[in-house]
């Protein structure tokens, strides 16, 4: 399983409260310094958690998610596809990728031609404890 898959579900299987508010923000954060990506928004059944990036894409980014989960799970049902995992709308200029696990899911906005797989394929590098003072 890819690193984000792995890290999404964990996030939406942890209890909530402040640990997993500071870990999606912290997903989020790095995901928003990700080469090609302008947004990343977190949310909760469409309630924003985190964002990072282009502050004006928030609230459209979890509306988006929440809209789209909804719609890819009812379209998905009369061939038994199971939950949606991803959704991707690719414009002329811009891309948005939706990653879902549970009522969680986290919005990416890119522009077009911005290769997603590159720019998320390798999990972010730990900072040893030591380099943090």
């Amino acid at each position: 399983m890819h690193w984000l898959e792995t890290t999404l579900a964990e996030l939406a299987a942890a209890r909530p409260g402040r640990p997993t508010v500071e870990a999606a923000h912290s997903l989020v954060r790095e995901l928003g310094q990700r080469p090609g990506v302008l947004a990343v928004t977190a949310a909760h059944d469409g309630l924003p958690l985190a964002a990072a990036g282009q502050p004006d894409t928030t609230e459209a980014l979890a509306a988006i998610a929440q809209r789209a989960t909804a719609e890819a799970t009812a379209a998905a049902e009369p061939l038994h596809l199971g939950a949606p995992r991803q959704v991707l709308f690719v414009g002329a200029t811009h891309k948005v990728a939706i990653l879902c696990s549970g009522n969680l899911q986290i919005a990416l906005l890119a522009a077009a031609e911005t290769p997603l797989s590159e720019a998320l394929g390798s999990p972010p590098v730990p900072v040893p404890a030591r380099a943090i003072r």
